[in-house]
């Protein structure tokens, strides 16, 4: 069973012990009817495959779903784990998908993932990841918080993070008839705003769709 697959099940079955829970219940129900989306589905696979989790490490969720941490708090592949977002309220009702035996190796907080300096040390962390978020941090706040990643990870650290591509830099409509708006990134875009001194890049990878182009 590849690991989107083990999530999905860990999903199910973390809803439905939730659901018993009056008051966690409308979150246990929403779980069990949205599950994962086909963007989560590929994504948290890759992340785990390309993360290198031995159990040992700490990690920084930065504005992921957080479905996947708390599944690696859950199944012990981290040591320790902070999911953070910039204005999530439901981080608490995702770290009660853990079950109680393992709820110390995962926290959730609100952070400005551009302000990481006022929440962490320096070397705070071995692994950090981003899925589907730094798009959407708008004017140059993409850049700081890879500023930011930089600073918190260990030598020898890893950094995740999973972004539109285009063959130019530009910003866009994020949905139809809304005034959100997410960027595409280059090549040459990526390499000078998302990989500050102190990091390297060690593997990149295009994914899409082949049947029916919905991104």
């Amino acid at each position: 069973m590849n690991p989107s697959m083990r999530i999905s099940c860990f999903n199910t079955a973390s809803a439905l012990r939730m659901a018993a829970q009056p008051e966690n219940r409308s979150f246990a129900l929403t779980r069990l009817m949205g599950g994962l989306n086909f963007v989560q589905y590929l994504e948290f696979r890759l992340a785990i495959d390309n993360l290198g989790l031995t159990g040992a490490e700490r990690v920084l969720d930065i504005a992921s779903p957080k479905l996947l941490a708390a599944y690696l708090a859950a199944t012990g592949l981290v040591r320790e784990i902070e999911m953070t977002d910039l204005q999530d309220p439901r981080l608490e009702q995702f770290r009660q998908l853990v079950p109680p035996a393992a709820l110390g190796r995962v926290s959730a907080r609100l952070v400005d993932a551009s302000r990481l300096d006022q929440v962490y040390p320096a070397e705070s962390f071995d692994r950090a990841y981003c899925l589907t978020s730094i798009q959407h941090f708008g004017t140059d706040k993409d850049a700081e918080a890879a500023r930011q990643v930089a600073r918190v990870l260990r030598p020898g650290g890893l950094f995740f993070v999973t972004l539109p591509y285009g063959r130019e830099f530009e910003e866009e409509r994020w949905l139809h008839g809304s005034d959100d708006r997410r960027t595409r990134y280059s090549e040459k875009a990526i390499a000078e705003r998302l990989i500050p001194a102190g990091l390297t890049i060690r593997r990149t990878i295009y994914y899409g769709e082949r049947l029916i182009p919905l991104d």
